[in-house]
């Protein structure tokens, strides 16, 4: 007859404190993937905002240079672009743009500059008469903002248009 004490003893099983223990090595395993996953997501949330307004301002300066330089606006102070409806220029380049993602908004700045080439020695007057193309530009600013993660962020970008061909 077999000795039932010894034969309990060797009848597997996990004790609760073998369970634990393998919970907390297996936590400890999954945490930094979790932690990953979560950081992931954000920064794929970030890059997708930072492709739009990359993408909106890209649009919106594409569509001011499209037009001669002449028809283009001299001045305009910082304003958002839908507040511009009063202007035939900006009436007609909001109907080409997309339509905004809601918590993003277009502003437009407009400035005209004149340069002077100064006293240039050496070139003929038929270069020098190129040159009177160059002598007014307009400077161009667009400023995208947007909210990430509940904080107000602002994209800017512009550029220098002329008015040679």
């Amino acid at each position: 007859m077999a000795n039932k004490s010894s034969a309990a003893k060797t009848a597997g099983g996990f004790t609760f404190l073998e369970i634990m223990v393998a919970l907390v090595v297996l936590s400890l395993g999954l945490f930094p993937i979790l932690s990953l996953f979560s950081s992931t997501t954000a920064d794929i949330s970030y890059t997708i905002d930072n492709v739009l307004v990359t993408t909106y301002a890209n649009e919106l300066i594409d569509s001011v240079i499209a037009h001669k330089f002449d028809e283009i606006p001299e001045t305009v102070s910082l304003s958002e672009l839908s507040t511009l409806g009063g202007n035939q220029f900006f009436v007609k380049l909001a109907g080409r743009l997309s339509t905004l993602k809601p918590g993003y908004e277009r502003y437009i700045e407009i400035s005209t500059h004149s340069i002077n080439p100064g006293n240039i020695t050496g070139l003929c007057q038929s270069d020098m008469d190129k040159l009177e193309k160059y002598k007014k530009i307009k400077k161009l600013i667009v400023k995208i903002k947007f909210t990430h993660n509940g904080a107000i962020k602002y994209f800017n970008v512009g550029t220098l248009i002329s008015g040679a061909e």
